[in-house]
């Protein structure tokens, strides 16, 4: 039996590294990681620059793949805010890239609920994108690209991920707060933005789910409760034991950052639970895998 070949990109981050931890195990399909810097899984592993032209078409004629699963990116929203060119490069740049260099390979494109003004959350995947800060914008013209270059196509949006201490990548928003819990820190969270929090296992599930499928189109994959930061650094010391007064209630005006955030966002998610037979963990139940992680 021949099996498909799929590459995943942004193989050692956060999404990459757990998609390719997932997709290990699958034996109707040859997985294949790809990632800007040094190989830290066990799968055939490909060095490659994507903002290169040159470096992804070698990739590209290398690897064969019949699929790509596209995660690489720079999604921290202040480093895009302040480093325009580079955001712009490997958001953008290096989804074009893939694009021109495997027309014909079925194309999965991880994207985000910033792409929203974040005025009417949360957003279904016919809600048009109005983005308010350099990451949205790149996204969302990332999203544009694969839809109406590639074949056949899926753009799954998430929001606000979170996982394992197991996981590879930056910190997440529970991981932080419990670091700042254990000295006993005092950590101000704001209560006006609202999103809908993804536990990172639940996500490379619905991937996986979109990849064996093929699903064709757009799909949320996030959590199901809308919350604040707050709430979640609330949830977080009540869990841990701490005391609750260490969380600070704050305002976004309050909270000057270079990238703007936007205030109701989020994702809704009956499309991904209908299709894709997504089924989100609560928000109580992954906070505490997380904790029980360290």
């Amino acid at each position: 039996m021949i099996r498909e070949r799929v590459l995943v990109t942004g193989a050692n981050g956060m999404v990459g590294s757990a998609l390719v931890g997932l997709l290990s195990a699958d034996r109707e399909r040859e997985i294949l990681a790809t990632s800007f810097r040094e190989n830290r899984g066990r799968l055939p592993f490909y060095q490659a620059d994507l903002t290169s032209p040159l470096e992804t078409r070698a990739l590209l004629r290398e690897t064969r793949p019949d699929m790509i699963i596209h995660c690489a990116a720079i999604s921290n929203l202040d480093q895009c805010e302040e480093d325009k060119r580079l955001c712009r490069a490997v958001n953008v740049l290096a989804t074009q890239n893939l694009l021109q260099a495997a027309p014909e390979c079925h194309f999965i494109h991880l994207s985000t609920d910033m792409i929203f003004n974040g005025k009417e959350g949360p957003y279904s995947e016919d809600s048009r994108p109005s983005p308010i800060n350099e990451y949205g914008r790149t996204k969302a013209e990332s999203e544009e690209l694969v839809a109406t270059r590639a074949r056949t196509w899926s753009i799954l949006r998430t929001a606000l991920v979170y996982g394992t201490r197991e996981e590879y990548g930056r910190s997440n928003i529970v991981d932080m707060c419990r670091g700042r819990l254990l000295k006993d820190e005092k950590l101000k969270l704001v209560s006006d933005q609202i999103r809908t929090p993804t536990f990172l296992p639940d996500l490379a599930m619905g991937i996986g789910s979109a990849l064996k499928t093929r699903a064709q189109g757009i799909f949320h994959l996030a959590g199901e409760e809308i919350v604040s930061p707050f709430e979640i650094g609330m949830l977080v010391a009540k869990m841990m034991g701490k005391d609750t007064s260490l969380i600070e209630e704050t305002l976004t005006e309050r909270f000057p950052q270079p990238a703007k955030r936007p205030l109701r966002c989020g994702l809704r998610i009956e499309r991904a639970k209908r299709e894709l037979h997504y089924t989100p963990t609560s928000l109580t139940k992954g906070v505490d895998a997380v904790l029980r992680s360290y």
